[in-house]
């Protein structure tokens, strides 16, 4: 029968109270393992059994694994992501042009606004041009037609006085051939009472007898007018000469006046070597108002007339009253001109507004498509939120050696919580991670030993067994 070597044995209880030598090999019987004892650590260094290497081996090999498909679960989820921050960038970009081009339409909307504002302010102040230009040339206009209505006035005043005039002369004339034939008949009286005179010498009584007869009969032919004291005419009186009235007054109290000369002359007592120094005219009596009057000034040398008695107005020649036309027509000439400009500034006012109309269209186009790119940038947006961010996880450091990162998923393979779980101590009872050890008389449960403690043991048993065997004999 070979020979044995038996070791010194304890269950795992017993071997933790033992502090076995150094290079001791001493064996639990409940672990069924090897304890290597370093002459100071009670319970030694018990060594992995080949199956709890093994089984460790595969624990460890499947949280590696396990991490590994984690770690890219967490590489796809970071594509995805930046996958989406990509698409998100790019919906941003798509917006933020569509944003800029409609900026770029509202700016040339608002150039072509403050064109058209321009062209209103230039329009505006053409139009207030032609206002001023029509309100001088209406102005000018009701110069003129007062002018006109003066002078048509005066005219028919003129006409009315030398209708007065002509009758007044055609009534003088009247009077002088009444006077005339008076005058007739007064020089055959006297040339009667003169012959009658001659005849009379030689008898004065006679003579003055027929002296007295002949006046009487000049008295009677005069109808009763005494050339002395006056008198009233009850006929008719014809002058076949001219009749001079020396006196203040000449008073006709008659309805019509007629006079065959064409021009009176008034102001004819002036000498004729003396410059004129009296204003004259003809006057109208209005009883109860004021009268009026059309007047020779002679300081200005004009025609004058006067509706109150007290203000007098020029009368328009006919140089003035063209003056007054031409100037009306300068001032019309000036407002169509006015006009002129004023509608073609319209045109281009309105030609201007419709192009702003045309880019405020485009502008609202640009509007909508910007607003819908912005549309779809937002949905992208909450999309790319809800599949990468929206998840239960917070800021931090996912996984390490002892921590394996959990991600879970929802549908379409989105994240939507990440948590950390620790890898749990592998043991006897359980499987898990276990720290080497190098020493050869641990007696832990929670640990394996080295590749080098088993050597380290390995050696010392092999020394063992030679010293035992050649102490064997």
């Amino acid at each position: 029968m070979a020979t044995q070597i038996q070791w010194r044995r304890g269950n795992t209880a017993q071997t933790a109270t033992f502090t076995g030598a150094v290079a001791e090999i001493t064996v639990d019987t409940d672990k069924k393992t090897i304890v290597v004892h370093d002459g100071t650590t009670a319970g030694g260094i018990p060594l992995a059994r080949e199956s709890y290497l093994t089984s460790n081996a595969a624990i460890a090999q499947g949280a590696y694994d396990k991490a590994n498909s984690a770690n890219v679960l967490a590489q796809a989820s970071f594509d995805f992501a930046n996958t989406a921050n990509i698409k998100v960038d790019s919906a941003y970009t798509f917006a933020n042009t569509a944003n800029i081009k409609v900026d770029s339409a509202y700016a040339f909307a608002n150039i072509a606004n403050i064109k058209v504002d321009s062209a209103y302010a230039f329009a505006n102040i053409a139009n207030i041009k032609v206002d001023a230009a029509f309100t001088k040339a209406n102005a000018a206009n009701v110069l003129a037609q007062a002018s006109f209505d003066f002078a048509n006035t005066a005219n028919i005043k003129v006409d009315s006085v030398y209708a007065f005039a002509n009758i007044a002369n055609i009534k003088v004339d009247a009077a002088f051939t009444k006077a005339n034939a008076a005058n007739v008949l007064a020089q055959a009286a006297f040339d009667k009472a003169n012959t009658a005179n001659t005849t009379a010498d030689a008898s004065f009584a006679k003579a003055n007898a027929a002296n007295v007869l002949a006046q009487s009969a000049f008295v009677r032919a005069n109808n009763s007018l005494n050339v002395q004291s006056g008198g009233s005419v009850t006929g008719d009186i014809t002058v076949t000469g001219n009749l001079t009235v020396v006196g203040q007054t000449v008073y006709a109290n008659t309805s019509t006046v007629v006079i065959a000369d064409n021009i009176l002359t008034l102001n004819a007592a002036i000498d004729q070597a003396s410059a004129p120094t009296v204003n004259a005219g003809i006057e109208i009596d209005r009883g109860s108002s004021a009268n009026v009057s059309i007047l020779w000034n002679e300081t200005s040398d004009t025609w004058t007339f006067t509706n109150d008695g007290s203000t007098y107005l020029q009368i328009a020649d006919a140089a003035r009253l063209n003056s007054s036309f031409a100037l009306a027509n300068t001032a019309n000439t000036t407002a169509d001109a006015g006009f002129a400009k004023a509608n073609s500034a319209n045109v281009i006012a309105q030609a201007a507004f419709d192009k702003a109309n045309t880019a405020n269209t485009t502008a609202d186009a640009s509007f909508t498509k910007a607003n819908s790119a912005n549309v779809l940038a937002q949905l992208a947006f909450d999309k790319a939120n809800t599949d990468a961010t929206s998840i239960t996880a917070s800021a931090g450091i996912y996984g390490n050696a002892t921590i394996i990162p959990v991600v879970t998923l929802i549908a379409n393979g989105r994240v939507s919580a990440i948590t950390n779980t620790a890898i749990q101590s592998g043991s006897t009872s359980q499987p898990g991670i276990l720290q080497l050890n190098d020493t050869i008389t641990s007696t832990s449960t929670t640990q394996a030993a080295t590749a080098n403690a088993a050597l380290t043991a390995y050696q010392l048993a092999s020394a063992d067994a030679v010293s035992f065997a050649i102490a064997l004999g």
